[in-house]
Parts: C-alpha cells; sequence; structure tokens
C-alpha cells in the first residue's frame, strides 16, 4: 500500500503543542512549578566494562525522539520545551549531530551539553522545585528537584493512551514496515528454512538491527509455538508444518506488534481449519471494537470463540458452551488476554486506568491476564490477538482434573506437536470509526 507523503514537521509541531497544553494544565492542577523527565542512563553489565543496550525512558521518548543516554527534557508552563541534549567529545563511539533540520528541532528548544554536569547544573540553577521523572545518576533531591508524584505520573500515563495525529502516522509506518518483514518471514518458513534463517530474513526485510526492534520477535517451528515468549532461534530444524511470528518494528519510538500463524501442505487437517476458524473469529473479534466497549468485554467473547472453535472440532467433548466458560477451560488453550494498549511501550502504560487521575477498576478473576480492562476511546491504539495453543504443561495438568474426560486427548496428542495458533492486528479507534491498521499492509 503507498501512502502519500506525509510532512512529519507539521504533525510534529502539533503532538508537541497538545503535549504542552496538558502538561500546563496538569502542573498547574496539582502546583508543580515543573517537569524534568529524563532519557536515562547507561547500565553496565555486572563486573564488565560494556552496557547492556540503552532503553530511553517512553516518557522522554513522547516528547523527543532522541534515543540517547543522559539527554533531558524541561517542561514548564507558558515556555517551549527544552532539551538538554548530551554530545560528547568522544572518538572511541559514534556520537549524534544535530544539522538543524530534524522533523521535531523547531518544535522543540535545543541546547547542546558535552559533559553531564552540563546539564545538572542547569537544572540546579534554573529548576529547582520542578518533579523528575526518568532514571539519573544522581537522585533527584541531589539535582535540587523533586521526585515525580502519583498524580502526575498517572496524568502522564493517562495522556499516552490519546494518540496524536504524530504518534498514528508513526505507528502506521512501523506497521507497514512490519508487514514487509512478515512477507519476508512467510516466505522463508514455506521454502522450509529454519527459525534462525527465517529470522535473518525478517531482519533484512525491515532493514534493523534486532535490538532496533520494539520487543525481541518470536519466531517459532511447530511445537515451539505453544511457548508464548519463544526465542530460541533453532538453526538446524527446516520444512515445518506450522509457523508462528510475532514481530513488530518501530518509528520515532513507536511501535507496531503482529503475529500471525502458518501452515505448510504437511501440517494437521485439524490445525488448519482451527487456524481459518480462529482468523475468521479474530476479525469478527475486531468489527465489535467500538467507543465504549470495555477490552474485559471483547477478551470474554474471545473465549467464547474460543470454546466453540474447540467444540466444533472435537477437541472438548460432551460438555456444552456454557459448561466450558463457567470452567475456565479454555484457559486450558488460550492462557493470556485478547489484547493491550500498544505505543512506545509494547505493553504500553495506563491499561488499568478508569481516569487521569489514577482510579482503577478491580481485576476480574475472569481475566487474569489481561493487561487492559479500559473501555475504548477515540485516540486508543492497541492490540486485540486471540489464540489457541497445546501448552504441555496446562494439559497435563488437566489429566488430573475435572472434565479430563472431556478432552480429546488422541487428537490433543496429535495436535501438540503443531504449537500453537495467534492473530494479533493493532486497532485505532479514529474519529472516522475503528481502523484496522495491520490489515492495510497484511492480510
Amino acid at each position: 500500500m503507498t501512502s502519500k507523503k506525509i510532512n512529519m514537521k507539521s504533525l510534529f509541531t502539533e503532538h508537541i503543542q497538545i503535549l504542552q497544553t496538558s502538561a500546563s494544565r496538569f502542573l498547574e492542577e496539582l502546583d508543580v512549578k515543573g517537569l524534568v523527565i529524563s532519557a536515562g542512563v547507561d547500565i553496565y553489565r555486572f563486573e564488565d566494562d560494556m552496557t547492556l543496550t540503552f532503553k530511553a525512558n517512553h516518557h522522554f521518548l513522547h516528547w523527543c525522539p532522541l534515543a540517547s543516554p543522559q539527554n533531558m527534557i524541561v517542561i514548564e508552563k507558558g515556555k517551549k520545551p527544552l532539551v538538554l541534549a548530551y554530545v560528547p567529545q568522544d572518538y572511541w563511539h559514534q556520537t549524534q549531530s544535530f544539522s538543524g533540520e530534524e522533523f521535531w528541532a523547531e518544535a522543540l528548544d535545543l541546547r547542546v551539553c558535552s559533559v553531564p554536569e552540563e546539564i545538572w547544573k542547569y537544572l540546579q540553577d534554573n529548576c529547582a522545585g520542578f518533579q523528575l521523572h526518568g532514571p539519573t545518576q544522581h537522585t533527584a533531591l541531589e539535582m535540587g528537584l523533586l521526585p515525580l508524584s502519583a498524580d502526575l505520573l498517572n496524568r502522564l500515563n493517562w495522556q499516552r493512551s490519546m494518540k496524536s495525529n504524530f504518534e498514528i502516522e508513526s505507528s502506521v509506518q512501523a506497521t507497514a514496515i512490519a508487514a514487509r518483514g512478515h512477507v519476508a518471514a512467510k516466505t522463508a518458513f514455506l521454502n522450509g528454512c529454519s527459525e534462525f534463517e527465517i529470522y535473518k530474513e525478517y531482519l533484512n526485510a525491515v532493514e534493523a538491527l534486532e535490538k532496533e526492534l520494539p520487543y525481541e520477535a518470536i519466531i517459532c517451528l511447530n511445537q515451539n509455538g505453544a511457548i508464548l515468549h519463544y526465542h530460541g532461534r533453532n538453526k538446524r530444524e527446516k520444512n515445518g508444518k506450522s509457523f508462528l511470528i510475532d514481530a513488530g518494528a518501530q518509528t520515532n519510538g513507536f511501535a507496531s506488534d503482529i503475529s500471525r500463524t502458518y501452515v505448510s501442505e504437511k501440517a494437521h487437517p485439524v490445525f488448519k481449519s482451527m487456524l481459518h476458524d480462529l482468523n475468521i473469529a479474530q476479525l469478527n473479534l475486531c468489527e465489535m471494537v467500538k467507543p465504549g466497549l470495555s477490552n474485559l468485554d471483547l477478551h470474554l467473547q474471545s473465549h467464547t470463540d474460543v470454546a466453540r472453535i474447540l467444540m466444533d472440532h472435537d477437541v472438548i467433548q460432551g460438555v456444552s458452551l456454557d459448561a466450558i466458560i463457567e470452567n475456565k477451560l479454555t484457559l486450558d488453550f488460550y492462557p493470556h488476554g485478547v489484547g493491550h494498549l500498544l505505543g512506545i511501550h509494547v505493553h504500553d502504560v495506563g491499561g488499568y486506568q478508569m481516569n487521569e487521575k489514577g482510579d482503577k477498576s478491580p481485576l476480574d478473576p475472569r481475566a487474569p491476564k489481561l493487561r487492559s480492562i479500559r473501555k475504548y476511546d477515540t485516540g486508543n491504539y492497541f492490540t486485540i490477538e486471540p489464540g489457541i495453543y497445546f501448552i504441555d504443561i496446562l494439559l497435563n495438568k488437566r489429566k488430573s482434573l475435572e472434565f479430563s474426560e472431556n478432552y480429546n486427548w488422541k487428537l490433543i496428542s496429535e495436535l501438540m506437536p503443531m504449537g500453537g495458533i495467534r492473530i494479533e492486528d493493532n486497532l485505532l479507534v479514529s474519529q472516522n470509526g475503528v481502523r484496522n491498521i495491520t490489515r492495510e499492509y497484511l492480510p
């Protein structure tokens, strides 16, 4: 799909205006002088001079796309946000440079500092009484700042779930990139490649290093698809019968998160049929989404859909649909939630909040692994990802429990080597309705 040329500079300027308006209101309501957000610092491996892969603080990235350590941003009422950028004089490592042509340059003031002490001195001289969010080498009090209050953090987290046009476009671009990778991975699977080879094809197609992905990609052949967060990269096993991929990309710090399951001609026919039916069920769940519907309601519907598929394919026999749901039998095959908020964090913040003040709804025992119980609202960006898996730990436990006699153990043993099925799309609730961004780029 070819998209029209987007003016990211204009979208980012609008994005900062939205953030600044909201932040000014938050600071006024809470009687806070200002806010300082740290991008974070390098973390060294234990007893080593090598650092872990740096990931910038998510709230810093919400304001500025500089994904390097030691940077700070200063936010106060009535002033343009100020980025204190750490650019050392260094010949050991590559350092960032600024041309002034960056899409974000006009929306933010920039002050380049060659040593961290310059940043700390500016904060001590100009930001006394401001609240600090993010990790630094010093405590907030050492810098003359105050720790971030829960009241302010709740408001910042709540705002993250209402996507600006800049965030939406960044997320769309991340989806388009990931879709290229998924197509390449599917082709590699059908050509008989190993997990390791498939993963290399994915990285090549998205033109990214592993550290540049929003999360470690999940590439599963056969029974490995029953390990929900599998990262094995098997190099020897090839010509898989089933293939589950959960992999995304990111643009300007904003992530996509997509899952698909594919089968070869040698796959078990029941597994093929279940994959077909779960894809239909997943699309129906996406169609159900509307403002006011809660993620919990959609999650419960997804369990009804999974129960029906298990019954239709004789995986569970001799028990009614209502009994399957009432006794939570679907949890043996579908132990995770139907979806989560998506953004800078793949499992983004604010999923349990009911409002910007931070009031939380109690967890529902019917959905112990659900990452968001919110009602969908305009601006929300999230995943829908039902699944069906044949997980030996869960199914072996069932053998000593009630309803074991209703499980078709012969068929289950045949399906175990197929692993599992997961289908995941990224959706946006917009002013014009619900948009399934993933399906614009990937069937």
